[in-house]
């Protein structure tokens, strides 16, 4: 398989300027961007570069709490775009990144956003940003029909392989996916689908160690039995750990969201395991003070929660359950559906509504799919479409809405959808009417 990808890269370095592996690897062998952290779970920060290909510069204070940042933004051209990238241009664009990187030695990553990886990933490595997040199924549910699910499949093949030639020669790529990028309300079952599936296409392509990050949905203990079900549920074979990403309804919190969400997505972290988690999210070169003082908070936080874990388990047994038993059926039947292939059973699977999103951004699939919280903030499948799930799931969810709509004196329906899309601004996670 790395014979093959070798042959792919002088294919595609007949097109594009690609960094030479030897000066790269002399390079990150001279700097050795520290790898992680001690600390569990390790604290990051992710920073939305805003299309700036230089340097990114940062605070000095964060650096006792920070193990690791992931830049968020398209910040370099791809063969995709059609539009090339001169080898001087790139060179400038890698000698930014690595000034950065060599001034704040933590593990820095990029979010590999676009149609085509390939080349952000060569220029990643580069500038010793190792951590490389996103996948094909991700990419496809985004960006649609601007490009097809066999090409993004065959463009993060190129990725796995690339991750795999530069671990072979000493400096290790983490690989990240997480299923879903977005801000819809997505019960736990079908995220946790949704991350296991881009597990099983990176396994395809080689993959043997990933990290599964979750994106919190706000309610702690359905949370925490996600992160257990999606970390037992990982690939046979497949060495994992699990990152918490930050919870994207802190933002609109109002007053203090930033320290809201830190605080929940520390707490999430810890009580759930996970090995990493990122509390904190930057605009463009704005580097504020208060990442240092939340990375700071985390520290406390975790020692206090800690050593509730073990309790707390106890009490997200059945969720646990209820979300492994959705999520494998998903699983199970794209499976099905591609005769054993992962790869060829999505697209059978977005058609028939077996693999769909709620408010699905893209038009590759039904968008049948809706979904609520119920009375205690859990998310519920108010419309499970046509997913594959268990009889008595489903009626469970059906139960905890009903229950919550008796409670408001209303019936389960679209209201309630939008009432919760609108409760964070309020301060709430339950949408209640007024």
């Amino acid at each position: 398989m790395l014979e093959d990808f070798c042959a792919e890269r002088r294919k595609l370095a007949r097109s594009f300027p690609l960094p030479e592996k030897d000066e790269v690897l002399e390079w990150l062998k001279a700097h050795r961007p520290r790898q992680g952290s001690e600390a569990r779970p390790a604290w990051g920060v992710r920073v939305n570069a805003g299309g700036v290909p230089g340097g990114i510069s940062l605070a000095e204070g964060w650096r006792p709490g920070c193990a690791f940042v992931v830049l968020a933004a398209p910040w370099v051209d791809s063969p995709a775009t059609g539009t090339g990238l001169s080898a001087d241009l790139l060179h400038e664009r890698i000698k930014g990144l690595r000034g950065s990187v060599a001034a704040f030695p933590v593990e820095w990553g990029l979010e590999l956003t676009g149609a085509d990886p390939r080349l952000p990933a060569e220029v990643a490595a580069a500038a010793g940003l190792l951590t490389w997040r996103g996948g094909p199924l991700e990419s496809y549910l985004v960006l649609g029909r601007t490009g097809t699910f066999p090409q993004l499949v065959e463009h993060w093949s190129y990725v796995e392989g690339l991750a795999q030639f530069y671990g072979e020669a000493g400096a290790k790529v983490r690989r990240e996916v997480r299923g879903l990028r977005g801000t819809a309300l997505v019960p736990p079952g079908l995220a946790v689908a949704l991350v296991l599936i881009e597990a099983g296409l990176a396994v395809a392509a080689g993959t043997r160690e990933l990290s599964l990050a979750y994106a919190p949905c706000g309610h702690l203990l359905q949370d925490v039995a996600a992160m257990n079900a999606l970390a037992r549920l990982a690939p046979p074979g497949l060495t994992v750990d699990v990152t918490c990403l930050l919870w994207s309804g802190g933002a609109l919190t109002g007053h203090g969201g930033a320290a809201a969400a830190a605080a929940w997505t520390g707490l999430t972290a810890v009580l759930g395991g996970a090995e990493r988690a990122e509390v904190a999210a930057l605009d463009g070169q704005r580097n504020p003070g208060e990442p240092q003082n939340l990375l700071a908070q985390m520290a406390a936080l975790a020692r206090l929660a800690g050593d509730q874990r073990r309790a707390f388990l106890t009490a997200v047994q059945r969720e646990e359950e209820l979300i492994a038993a959705e999520a494998g059926a998903i699983v199970s039947r794209i499976e099905e559906l591609g005769a054993g292939d992962l790869r060829a059973g999505v697209m059978p699977a977005l058609a028939e509504g077996s693999l769909d999103v709620p408010l699905a951004p893209s038009g590759v699939c039904r968008g049948q799919v809706l979904a609520a919280r119920d009375q205690e903030g859990a998310v519920r499948f108010l419309d499970p479409g046509h997913l594959p799930l268990p009889p008595a799931a489903k009626e469970y969810h059906r139960a905890q809405l009903e229950r919550r709509a008796q409670a408001e004196g209303r019936e389960p329906g679209v209201s309630m959808v939008i009432d919760d899309i609108y409760a964070l601004n309020k301060g709430f996670l339950v949408g209640r009417p007024e």
